[in-house]
């Protein structure tokens, strides 16, 4: 029984209005033919002529529509099988009483309807072809039983059914799938919408934690430093080997972590609202490399770095870029305690119509286990020994590039994990054309009040800045409005002239190719 009810779902799954009306039309013919065959007196070999017909009717009836239960999915072939055999059924009626007068010739009319209504206009004025051919030839020996224009005027009511209809069909075809359209973009408005709420919910508890975990860091950290100082005054004047001088260690040694925690959780509710300006990224590269560099020897790491110099330069700030850096560099360097390769490198990357400039730390080491791997960028979340890490650093990294408006990914195998640092590129050249804010008229160069990701450094690529290209959705005011950052007109105009970027340089470059209107 469970089997039969999942598959009749499957059944009214592929069927619609059309269909339930295709099968009452056939039931009500049936029936109509049966009260014929009752009330119509006819003579003996007439009657068992058309009891056959009837028969057959009902049985090719029958085994279609079984199979359609058990197929659903040819639905249209059994429709054009129920053709074929609807217009043999019609021709052995007409046969069987060859005679002008003969009513059977409206099943044509039934016949052509319904076809037309779901197939549509041609294949409408294809089945009235076939009809009237079969009507032809059952009554061209009867000519002189009736004029031509009757005969003509009967061919021609076949073809004014199926045009209004196949037209009448075609619009609810149309209006049926803009409908659907409608339909599945509500629900993707409703989606949207639903993780737009669930985005504010959790940057306002964000935003709360922050400033609630900020005040509790200002005020521990005085009576902490007070704590570590009295410490270090004791170490002094314990003697070597004592439990005192134990303690004072332990003591100075616990502080000095916490204090670590503690300006870890400061910086990271400070990163927000820092200036951006043009440098090549190979700067706070090799600058961070240069830090690391003789660590790398020390642990046996072979450092490499790649920089294409062909880059043009970013809008960045070198020190957060830095800073960011540090932190997936000893990362990397705590995952190859055994040594291996560290690879920096710039380069970049293809993504919603803009191009980003990339910085990419690879390593060598044991790689991230699946588990955890959606977790690494939660605050406070780390997998070293306690002591060696705040579970900070990734999280820190995550802002430094939220507030670059850009982004931070990373693959790992075993033996291979790569860190890659999105930087949204807006060229120089754009720098100077008409912004998002301008053509919008938003008003936010006036507003002081009011924000945007894409004010003021990235209004030519403000879809992946502030828009719904951009994982910071909840910030972008007007892409909350239009949904879609591919309906607004703004989009439309640059990208209607872009050309598509396939990710390599010209040679000697230092910007890459224009994208102007």
């Amino acid at each position: 029984m469970e089997r039969l009810i999942r598959q009749w779902q499957k059944v009214v799954a592929a069927t619609s209005v059309v269909d339930a009306t295709f099968l009452l039309l056939r039931l009500l013919s049936l029936a109509g033919g049966l009260v014929w065959f009752v009330v119509v007196p006819r003579p003996a070999g007439d009657q068992q002529i058309f009891a056959l017909a009837l028969s057959a009717f009902f049985l090719y009836s029958a085994i279609c529509y079984l199979v359609l239960f058990l197929r659903p999915s040819w639905l249209r072939k059994i429709y054009l099988a129920t053709l074929f055999f609807d217009l043999l059924f019609l021709l052995g009626l007409l046969l069987s009483e060859q005679s002008f007068e003969n009513s059977f010739f409206l099943g044509y009319y039934l016949l052509v309807s319904l076809h037309t209504m779901y197939f549509g206009l041609w294949f409408g004025l294809l089945v009235a072809s076939l009809a009237a051919v079969s009507y032809f030839g059952t009554v061209h020996g009867l000519h002189l039983a009736f004029h031509w224009t009757d005969m003509a005027l009967r061919i021609v009511f076949l073809y004014l059914i199926v045009v209004p209809l196949g037209l009448l069909a075609g619009k609810l075809r149309r209006d049926k799938a803009q409908l659907e359209q409608l339909n599945e973009e509500l629900q993707r408005s409703l989606a949207h919408i639903k993780t737009m709420q669930q985005q504010l919910v959790e940057t306002e508890k964000l935003a709360a934690l922050g400033r609630l975990t900020a005040d509790v860091a200002h005020e521990i950290r005085n009576p902490l430093t007070a704590l570590g100082g009295f410490a270090r005054r004791l170490l002094k004047k314990t003697a070597e080997g004592s439990r005192e001088r134990d303690y004072a260690e332990i003591i100075i040694k616990e502080a000095s972590r916490l204090e670590k925690i503690l300006a870890d959780i400061l910086l990271y509710g400070k990163i927000s609202g820092f200036g951006l300006e043009r440098e090549s990224l190979a700067v706070p590269a090799t600058a961070a490399a240069a830090l690391f560099r003789e660590t790398c020897k020390e642990q046996g790491v072979e450092l490499v770095e790649q920089y294409d110099p062909d880059l043009p330069r970013a809008k960045i700030s070198r020190a957060h870029v830095e800073q960011a850096l540090h932190s997936l560099i000893s990362n990397s360097l705590d995952a190859m305690t055994n040594g291996g390769t560290l690879i920096l490198a710039t380069g970049t990357a293809r993504r919603d119509q803009v191009t980003y400039l990339t910085i990419t730390v690879s390593d060598t080491g044991g790689g991230i286990a699946e588990t955890i791997r959606g977790y690494v960028f939660e605050p406070f979340f780390s997998t070293k020994q306690i002591g060696k890490g705040t579970g900070l650093g990734l999280a820190i990294v995550e802002r430094i590039m939220e507030e670059h408006r850009g982004g931070v990914q990373f693959t790992s195998v075993p033996g291979q994990t790569s860190f890659r640092l999105l930087f949204p590129y807006q060229s120089e050249t754009e720098d100077r054309q008409q912004p998002c804010w301008e053509f919008m008229g938003c008003g936010i160069a006036t507003n002081p009040a009011r924000q945007c990701p894409a004010y003021p450094d990235f209004g030519r690529i403000c879809w992946v800045t502030a828009g719904t290209s951009s994982p910071l959705r909840v910030s972008g005011v007007c892409a909350s409005k239009l949904e879609n950052c591919t309906v607004c007109t703004f989009f439309q105009r640059v990208n209607s002239f872009l050309p598509m970027y396939n990710g390599t340089l010209p040679a000697g470059s230092g910007e890459l190719p224009p994208e102007t209107t």
